[in-house]
């Protein structure tokens, strides 16, 4: 059974899971099996883009659970991260097979490289506006 109903944790929403009739060992669909006081893991899908806030452009996520579920339907919105970024090169991926060579093939893709932009309203002593970059690489697991 599920109950979202006055359900709390600290001053946030939350949803409790009861379980009952079920034996000592209980064997799902499939055959796999889940013991009693065995962990339960979950899951939240995000799902990560610039958007606008405050007038100015971040890299922000939006969560979804599917509709309603760990975020609630209240919580599935997008927030910022990440910024003040550039508008338009705020946020780079260039794809890159197992040597490093720029892929645009789906199944090539052994590495990712992310480079982020910023951008503010100040200006240095020169003049110029304050910017910087910062580039990462990430390593696909497949």
């Amino acid at each position: 059974a599920v109950d979202t109903s006055s359900v709390t944790c600290g001053s946030s929403t939350a949803q409790r899971l009861a379980f009952g009739g079920q034996s000592a060992k209980f064997t799902a669909p499939g055959g796999d099996s889940v013991r009693t006081g065995a962990p339960v893991r979950s899951f939240v899908l995000y799902t990560y883009g610039l958007g606008t806030w405050n007038g100015k452009t971040y890299l922000g996520r939006l969560g979804s659970t599917g509709g309603g579920g760990l975020l609630g339907a209240s919580s599935d919105k997008w927030v910022p991260m990440v910024g003040p970024l550039k508008a338009t090169d705020g946020v780079e991926f260039v794809y890159l097979d197992s040597i490093g060579n720029v892929t645009t093939t789906r199944t090539e893709v052994r590495q990712i490289q992310v480079t982020v932009r910023t951008w503010s309203g100040a200006v240095n002593s020169a003049g110029q506006v304050v910017a910087d970059s910062l580039t990462g690489i990430i390593y696909t697991r497949n």
